[in-house]
């Protein structure tokens, strides 16, 4: 049961007020047995109503408890509204008084009931444009990220279509004799990029290593993991190179070891 939704329906300052049918009034105070916040709920409507009867001198009657400590407020017939004195009748005051201050206590009911809606309906709205604010700020951090994603791959598209981009196929080796791996590498853009397939499971404490042969000596351009397989990464780009090749290194190995070589390819 959404018990927000039934405490803004209203059933529950109908039955205060003492207007609800007595199949209302039985749904209520069973939902109130079983609910605290719907029998809360009516303590306050029914402390609201006495301070306003009080304030009016309007006398009120309280229903039989039952286990949920429901009230009804009512007001009193019309004779019991007249004041009983043993002074003279003339000195009583006439019942349209009291008629009138019911009225208006009424009113002053009914103003405290809807401002407890409309107080009700303002939180719900505050609620739903704080939601909206936290959404829309995701929605801005995803957007930066995809833009960010984009530039990248149209730089990366670019370098590719290149004429002047040599392409370096890296053949496995004995270590991994079905890994391959292509080498993009253009010196007008100053870019290099790496896509290496079917690498071996990486040991936990190792990288995979890119290196490059500069002058006979290697030259380490980059490390991958093994979730990085099948996709293209950026590489240090790195002029007069002989060629490239990719070993499986503990980490902060500084130089590469012949015998992990994965993939090798020369220029």
């Amino acid at each position: 049961m959404d018990i927000e939704k039934y405490l803004q329906s209203g059933k529950l300052e109908q039955y205060v007020l003492g207007l609800s049918s007595l199949e209302e009034r039985k749904e209520v105070e069973r939902l109130a047995k079983e609910f605290p916040a719907i029998d809360n709920y009516i303590l306050e409507l029914h402390k609201s109503m006495n301070k306003c009867s009080e304030a009016n001198e309007i006398p009120i009657v309280d229903e039989p408890k039952h286990r949920s400590r429901c009230k009804t407020f009512h007001l009193r017939s019309k004779k019991s509204l007249v004041v009983e004195s043993n002074s003279d009748s003339a000195f009583q005051k006439p019942n349209y008084i009291f008629w009138f201050s019911g009225i208006a206590s009424f009113f002053i009911i009914g103003l405290s009931i809807l401002s407890l809606f409309l107080y009700q309906d303002k939180q719900a709205v505050n609620n739903e444009i704080s939601l909206l604010s936290t959404q829309l700020h995701h929605l801005k951090l995803n957007n930066e990220l995809l833009l960010n994603e984009s530039k990248k791959i149209s730089q990366q598209f670019a370098v590719l279509k290149d004429a002047n981009t040599h392409h370096v196929n890296l053949n496995g080796l004995k270590n991994a004799p079905k890994a391959y791996g292509i080498i993009y590498w253009n010196e007008n853009y100053g870019k290099a990029y790496l896509s290496v397939c079917d690498l071996p499971e990486k040991p936990e404490g190792h990288k995979f290593c890119v290196w490059a042969n500069v002058g006979g000596k290697h030259k380490k351009i980059g490390e991958l993991d093994s979730s990085c397989a099948d996709s293209l990464h950026n590489i240090l780009f790195t002029k007069a190179c002989n060629g490239f090749c990719v070993t499986l290194e503990k980490e902060g190995v500084g130089s590469p070891t012949v015998e992990k070589m994965l993939v090798r390819g020369d220029m």
